[in-house]
């Protein structure tokens, strides 16, 4: 019986020994959460052999203990926020760690961060950070709440290739960044009718075998570009555009191409990429009817414009040319843009005749525009020259003042009124009805009038069967009359010349006049041997008289502005007695 306990005994001692050795084998399978491996990584699960001992370790999976918890780690200096992040690694790496998701940490909402041309879906902060890089001034949108959007937003009005395919073909057109990729936002999004082809032609969206209808922008690129293998070539034409003033290729698709350039008609290159105005033909140049170039330049005087509806040659190529802006008048060329004056008298702005008004041109895109000043020569057209370019207004003619002036310094005070001084004799009057001495510049006392640099008109030929006629004839009387002269002349008369024998005889009164002979009619200059003050010539007189009066207005005797004489045809003269 012993021998056979012993036995068991021994057999009992074996199983128990195999079952330990089962269970340790077992447990070296097991996979612990190591908060450290022997090789550096955190947060892993491993087995118990690769985990640091000074490290918690855990036989379960790391999702599931407090401190391999995942989160989301914030580093406010980067302006980062990065999800499904261990504690301890967050912490290890200077950031701050949450148990909540980005979207829940204000700190961590996206928006747009454009600076420049570039743009990028992040945060605020990250935002920042960026601008620190570059030294370039950021614009954050938070209304922007995808990528998608944002990088749309950057460079959006870049302009480029915009490749598709419609009806099996693979073709182009040239659109904008924003535009362009609109168009593959929409194909992706499935929308029935609003893909690609609706928005560039209308209709409904083609698809290409895979279901999908591929969309690519190609910034910078022509559809002519022979790389894109697009169905647009080049030589398709020329044409002029809405907004620009250039002549410019078309594809055979009918995409804007380049500047048209005949020399440039087989350049592979000039087919291929967009080029800046400047690197075409004639850039500091209007290219005014070139038949090779179409550069036109709008503020130098051309613009692109049909070749037939000029006096233009045929340009080499295509049928549109740099049209001149300029304007042919009365045989003088103005450029586009240039403004001047002139009136409907031959005389111009030199002197205004009855019945003459003054009026602003315009030269614009070839065309002259007549613009009228007021009536009556309420107001006058001024013109001014400024960097060789002539400029006219019509400016308010502030004549009603003049005549009442004594002193040249208030006459020409052109703030105040629009008069001239013109020397010779004076419209003033003492009692007596003889000419009142003015005062010059320099002080002294002359004989001189202030008269209206533009001569005001009046409409005398009415009758006066309306208040306001009335009260404009009675006006025009009354400054005509200011032109009225009482000429005082003097004699030396004795024994053999008596008061009689002068006032008889007009050679006498011209031989033996001594002050004011210019008054006597016929007199020449130099007859009176004895003659002290108004000497010249009776024929200067009267000019000078006539010139005062229509400076006055539409006064004297004058022609109007077709020519015809008026009926007030011979000076009133009444020759008083001799004293």
């Amino acid at each position: 019986m012993e021998n056979n306990k012993k036995f068991l005994i021994i057999i009992l001692f074996l199983l128990i020994i195999s079952l330990v050795g089962f269970i340790q084998s077992q447990n070296t399978g097991v996979s612990y959460c190591c908060e450290k491996t022997t090789n550096g990584a955190w947060c892993q699960n491993a087995e118990q052999s690769q985990c640091i001992s000074s490290y918690p370790n855990s036989p379960t999976s790391c999702e599931s203990t407090s401190y391999c918890k995942l989160g989301t780690c914030i580093n406010s200096q980067e302006g980062t926020c990065l999800e499904n992040t261990p504690k301890i690694v967050c912490e290890n790496n200077h950031g701050v760690w949450s148990d909540k998701s980005s979207d829940e940490l204000p700190q961590c909402q996206l928006g747009c961060c454009l600076i420049g041309d570039q743009a990028a879906y992040v945060t605020q902060t990250r935002c920042e950070r960026l601008s620190s890089f570059t030294g370039v001034k950021i614009n954050f949108r938070k209304d922007i709440q995808d990528e998608f959007s944002c990088i749309a937003s950057a460079a959006s009005e870049a302009k480029g290739a915009c490749v598709f395919e419609k009806n099996s073909e693979r073709t182009c057109k040239i659109t904008t960044k924003k535009q362009c990729l609109s168009y593959q936002q929409n194909n992706q999004a499935g929308n029935s009718g609003k893909g690609i082809i609706k928005n560039l032609f209308g209709g409904k969206k083609e698809q290409n075998q895979t279901g999908e209808t591929t969309v690519t922008f190609h910034e910078g690129y022509l559809c002519s570009a022979t790389s894109l293998g697009t169905n647009c070539g080049p030589k398709g034409g020329t044409t002029c555009v809405k907004g620009k003033d250039q002549v410019y290729f078309l594809d055979t698709c009918g995409n804007l191409a380049n500047i048209y350039d005949s020399s440039k008609l087989n350049d592979e290159n000039y087919w291929t990429y967009i080029k800046d105005p400047s690197e075409s033909c004639g850039s500091n140049s209007a290219n005014t009817n070139s038949k090779t170039c179409g550069n036109c330049n709008y503020y130098l005087g051309s613009t692109c414009k049909a070749y037939r509806k000029t006096n233009a040659p045929h340009p080499k190529y295509g049928n549109y040319i740099c049209g001149d802006l300029s304007c042919k008048y009365k045989g003088e060329t103005y450029k586009h843009g240039e403004v001047w004056c002139d009136t409907n008298t031959k005389e111009g702005l030199s002197k205004f005749l009855p019945g003459s008004e003054s009026f602003r041109l315009l030269c614009y895109d070839g065309e002259v525009t007549v613009e009228p000043c007021d009536p009556w020569r309420a107001s006058v057209c001024v013109q001014s020259e400024i960097n060789g370019l002539k400029y006219a207004s019509c400016q308010s003619n502030k004549w009603q003042d003049c005549t009442a002036q004594d002193n040249e310094k208030d006459c020409l005070n052109n703030e105040t009124r629009d008069c001239e001084w013109v020397p010779g004799h004076s419209i003033l009057k003492n009692e007596d009805g003889t000419e009142k001495d003015v005062t010059n510049l320099k002080g002294e006392k002359v004989k001189a009038a202030c008269v209206p640099k533009y001569a005001p008109g009046f409409n005398f030929w009415e009758n006066p069967t309306t208040a306001e006629n009335n009260n404009r004839n009675s006006e025009s009387a009354g400054i005509c009359s200011t032109g009225t002269r009482t000429c005082i002349i003097k004699y030396k008369y004795g024994i053999f010349k008596s008061k009689k024998d002068i006032e008889k005889d007009p050679a006498k009164q011209k031989k033996y006049c001594t002050e004011n002979c210019q008054c006597i009619p016929g007199y020449i200059e130099g007859e009176a041997k004895n003659c002290k003050k108004g000497c010249k010539s009776y024929s200067d007189y009267i000019k000078s008289l006539q010139d005062t009066c229509e400076a006055l207005g539409d006064c004297g005797i004058s022609t109007n502005y077709i020519g015809v004489q008026g009926f007030n045809d011979k000076y009133k003269i009444d020759f008083g007695k001799v004293q």
